[in-house]
């Protein structure tokens, strides 16, 4: 298969979805001898995509063969039918390269005093100027396409020369326009401005509609329906049902807040309830992406980023009016669902992820109150929480999860049991009474409070399916995907869970596990709404676990999902024991010993942090690099001749190489991230780990490999190499090392002279003094020679290997002289990346 695949990778080929039989060939021998596969394909083309988008292929019966037909179904792209409801505004960011666009804009906004009637009136008179001024694009390209061909075939003169160049930069101009308008609709945001990517752009535009186009939909009774408006009908009762109030006890709610202990000082408390201002509006705004998705009003940030002088005082003092006063204007709130598939050929309702769409103005609004919660929510939430934190990686808690389960494995003497927990529709189900009691026990002003449950209840949604909505509707819970506070809003809910749990592990020596001496005690570890639990394999640690997420689940409106949710024990234990353990919590038991599972459940589910944690092998690794070196020098189809070693490539182009990553020294530099944390924050819940465990009575750069190590720590240890190299004590006080500190004056203000003097050469007293003092006293520390800040970077450690490595190379015809200034010209220039490959490769 491997073969197969790099034979439809080299003809750029796709294997066709299909439907009806998953095999097409079978040995026709009766079970057990019967062996099938799926032999017979269909494959197309993008150029074939492009014109038959909705190409399918079905599986016929096998009949009397032992093949089974193939019905390959296709259609020409037609113009699209009619859709369901309203037709959507959207404000289309090549119109800003346009004459008019924003006298446009400037009039239209002038004629109006509230903020909500001058975005109608903007969209009203922007889609007049466009209709009734601007010729289509397409209709422009071709009109001067044909006037340069013409040009090429008539007689030579300064005139046509000079008609000639401005056509050249008229259609220059309109190509850019045609990109950016299909950049905008593909949602493709990675690649560099400046070359053409409009084929590209296309294709990933019409690869996202073919995707996201909904044919038919099972509604939650199990009827199916095909109807356009009944598609909507189904959504819309779905969606509307899953917003729906679940009524919790307001003694339950108390119940379960009753275990948090983070409380809000007062200078947080001032900090939150201080009035918002307009010096905090456009930093919000700036930081959203330009060209990310609109809301129902159909204008994304780009308009009000680059028209910012002309809407600004109306923008802020609407904002500032819902911040300061609890306003909330017209519309502004209202929300489009999209709808973004969880399987890859969804048949069902329920089968899909509401994603919202909210206005840009609120979402300003929305991202200056999480700025406001950011710097505090790490002083609130307990540490065994590691997503969407400053300071803290969910990486710590993915090396925590790998190591407690080494040491649980090597265990002999009791069986422990690990519960991975999914939660599901965790934002959807959130109940609003829940929030607010969360807030009031962790001591939030009572007015802040009041703000955040007026942006998350004065919503209203439209459920927005293939390009239409239709009917809007009005949740009574849950928080929205989209929505800038809707992460922290979360995080802070989800930590009542985790104190419920500490609650717990205070009275039951059961829950929880400790894997060394002096380490700290684990009952839980969190991934933003995927939870770990660590306890002792009895029935009553089981019963006591089942009570707290029953009682979390009562008060918060949250549904562990037990199809996804596991319980994985270690070794032990009869069978009969074990499904007793898994029949008393609820979760299903995991297969075999676990490990697979844990690394599948946790480790998979975020694959970018394998490379981030682990050495990858070697092999995998060169196999990897290989590909993408075939890919590179075989990528029209012609002979695979590799012109330069890989080496040479993943050299920066100034040093003639094409500056592709060597992944075995990029995952040296992500590794080696995680070691600089374990210096930089050796007081984290992970560091006090493997502190406890690996390196008890010493530090990390002084720590030895150990008996039996896990594979993480394994990882980990070898990153004090890439760190030896760049690692840099600051002084500050000079108290770690008394022959620095007694060199220093007692005020801490500057170098002894004199005793330097006495001690040292000339030499290397002024080496000493080059050295500067801190005008405080901070304590010495640790800090990355290789950057300004002083953090360690993967960046700069990925530097540092390649020139390490570069220096062992063997000289090359691209490494002397006459090319080295060459190529320092072409990285140089500011031309679109394809001009330069193409100069590359000669």
């Amino acid at each position: 298969m491997a073969a197969f695949r790099q034979a439809l990778m080299d003809c750029e080929l796709r294997d066709l979805p299909h439907c009806g039989h998953p095999f097409t060939w079978t040995n026709k021998r009766k079970a057990p001898h019967t062996v099938c596969a799926r032999l017979d394909r269909a494959v197309d083309s993008s150029s074939w995509l492009q014109l038959f988008p909705n190409t399918r292929t079905m599986h016929l019966p096998f009949g009397g063969s032992d093949h089974a037909p193939l019905w390959v179904q296709f259609s020409h792209a037609s113009p699209p039918a009619k859709s369901f409801g309203a037709r959507r505004f959207r404000f289309e960011a090549r119109w800003m390269m346009l004459p008019g666009c924003e006298t446009t804009i400037r009039g239209a906004w002038s004629h109006q005093q509230n903020l909500q009637r001058k975005l109608g009136s903007t969209r009203i008179s922007l889609l007049k100027w466009y209709q009734h001024q601007i010729v289509p694009l397409k209709t422009n390209i071709k009109k001067v396409e044909a006037e340069l061909a013409r040009l090429a075939v008539s007689p030579v003169d300064d005139s046509s020369i000079a008609r000639e160049t401005l056509l050249k930069a008229e259609l220059t101009a309109l190509l850019h326009q045609e990109e950016l308008f299909w950049k905008q609709i593909s949602k493709v945001h990675w690649l560099a401005k400046g070359d053409r990517n409009t084929a590209y752009f296309h294709a990933c535009a019409s690869a996202r509609k073919d995707f996201n186009h909904i044919s038919s939909i099972t509604d939650s009774d199990g009827v199916r329906h095909s109807a356009p408006r009944e598609i909507h009908t189904a959504f819309a009762v779905y969606f509307s049902g899953l917003f729906s109030l679940s009524h919790p006890s307001q003694e339950s709610i108390l119940s379960s807040t009753r275990a948090i202990t983070s409380r809000l000082s007062e200078a947080m408390r001032d900090r939150l309830s201080a009035p918002f201002t307009s010096e905090e509006i456009w930093p919000a705004l700036k930081s959203m992406k330009a060209l990310s998705a609109p809301g129902p009003d159909g204008f994304s940030p780009v308009f009000f980023q680059r028209y910012w002088a002309i809407v600004h005082e109306e923008v802020s003092e609407s904002i500032l009016r819902l911040l300061n006063g609890h306003q909330m204007e017209g519309d502004l709130n209202h929300t489009h669902i999209i709808l973004i598939p969880k399987v890859s050929r969804p048949e069902a309702v329920h089968q899909f992820r509401p994603i919202s769409l909210c206005n840009v103005l609120y979402k300003i609004a929305s991202k200056m109150v999480a700025n406001r919660l950011k710097p505090i929510m790490d002083s609130l939430i307990t540490e065994e929480q590691s997503a969407f934190l400053p300071g803290r990686a969910i990486a710590d808690n993915v090396l925590m999860a790998f190591e407690i389960n080494h040491s649980l494995r090597r265990n002999q003497s009791s069986i422990f049991g690990s519960l991975k927990l999914d939660v599901s529709k965790a934002y959807d189900r959130l109940e609003w009474s829940f929030i607010r009691e969360v807030l009031e026990s962790m001591a939030f002003p009572a007015r802040f409070i009041d703000l955040v449950m007026l942006l998350i209840s004065s919503v209203t949604y439209s459920v927005l399916v293939n390009g239409s909505t239709a009917g809007r509707f009005a949740p009574t819970r849950g928080i929205r995907q989209g929505d800038p506070l809707s992460p922290y809003l979360f995080i802070l809910c989800a930590d009542t869970l985790s104190a419920m749990l500490k609650t717990a592990a205070s009275g039951s020596p059961d829950i929880g596990v400790q894997i060394a001496p002096g380490a700290p005690r684990i009952s839980h570890l969190l991934f933003a709404d995927d939870t770990i639990i660590y306890v002792r394999a009895t029935l009553a640690s089981m019963c006591l676990i089942k009570s707290v997420l029953a009682s979390y689940e009562a008060a918060s409106g949250q549904v562990i999902n037990l199809e996804k949710s596991l319980l994985i024990l270690s070794r032990g234990g009869d069978e009969h024991h074990r499904h007793l353990l898994a029949e008393t919590v609820g979760i299903p038991l995991a297969p075999g010993l676990g490990r697979a599972v844990l690394i599948k459940a946790v480790l998979q589910a975020i694959p970018v942090f394998s490379m981030s944690c682990f050495l990858l092998p070697k092999t995998f690794l060169a196999k990897l690099m290989g590909t993408i070196a075939r890919f590179w020098w075989s990528g029209n189809g012609a002979k695979k001749l590799h012109w330069l070693p890989w080496e040479q490539l993943t050299s920066n182009l100034a040093a003639g190489g094409m500056g592709f990553r060597d992944l075995c020294l990029f995952n040296k530099a992500l590794v080696a991230k995680q070691g600089w944390r374990l210096v930089s924050r050796p007081n984290s819940l992970c560091g006090r780990l493997l502190k406890a465990k690996y390196f008890p009575h010493s530090s990390f750069l002084r720590a030895p490999l150990g008996r039996a190590p896990s594979f993480a720590w394994r990882s980990i240890h070898s990153s004090k190499d890439v760190l030896a190299q760049g690692l840099r004590w600051r002084i500050g006080t000079g108290h770690l090392d008394m022959k620095v500190n007694s060199l220093i004056r007692n005020d801490l203000s500057d170098w002894n002279v004199a005793l330097l003097r006495r001690v040292f050469s000339p030499t290397d007293v002024q080496h000493i003094l080059s050295i500067p003092l801190s005008t405080q006293a901070y304590p010495d520390r640790l800090i990355w020679h290789y950057t300004s800040h002083g953090e360690y970077s993967v960046k700069s450690g990925y530097r540092i290997l390649k020139d390490g490595a570069e220096g062992l190379l063997p000289s090359s015809s691209t490494a002397n002289p006459g090319y080295i200034n060459f190529w320092k010209a072409l990285s140089k220039l500011k031309i679109p990346a394809r001009i330069i490959t193409f100069g590359w490769r000669l």
